[in-house]
């Protein structure tokens, strides 16, 4: 039994300690978007849409192929769920001098907030901070202010938006009295 036990507590040593490294979980709050300028369509601030907003925030690079990919998937989804309160942000590690003619020539092919990150500390608040493998990546915060998944842009992104505007909806209608209801 004693040695149940100390595996046990070991395992929950090493679950703790796992936790430290990365120092993040899916349902914690969203990290502060820390912003060197912003390139288009901000700025956004996420604390202020805290109650009102969805926000994906989204890492890439104009380098990167499948974050070239990405691009037309994630304006499209800003327009199809604008209605929804959903807000799309494109952070870059990269400097301006290289972001803006990329962005620019982009246009309306890239519609959606696109940001440069200061000295790497938004990466360091979501990329680093929950292990994200490399770019593009994104993350989903919902209208409380909590990130709610991470992954690849191209892959469920859009199911994850739905499902996230479907919870919320629900939220919203149980904190509504029912028909009869005196509050």
């Amino acid at each position: 039994m004693r040695k149940v036990a100390i595996l046990f507590l070991a395992g929950v040593a090493v679950v703790f300690f796992c936790d430290s490294i990365l120092g993040a979980r899916l349902g914690d709050p969203a990290q502060k978007l820390q912003i060197k300028e912003w390139v288009k369509n901000g700025p956004v601030e996420l604390e202020a849409g805290k109650g009102k907003n969805i926000f994906v925030v989204e890492f890439w690079a104009t380098w990167c192929p499948p974050c070239r990919r990405s691009i037309p998937h994630l304006t499209e989804l800003q327009q199809k769920y604008r209605d929804k309160d959903v807000v799309i942000v494109g952070v870059s590690m990269e400097e301006p001098s290289d972001v803006k003619p990329f962005v620019e020539k982009m246009g309306d092919k890239m519609n959606y907030a696109v940001a440069i990150d200061d000295a790497y500390k938004t990466y360091a608040g979501y990329m680093e901070a929950y292990g994200a493998p490399g770019i593009p990546w994104a993350f989903v915060v919902d209208k409380r202010g909590n990130l709610v998944w991470q992954g690849s842009p191209l892959d469920d992104l859009e199911s994850v938006i739905k499902k996230v505007i479907v919870e919320e909806d629900k939220q919203k209608g149980a904190s509504k009295p029912e028909r009869g209801d005196k509050k």
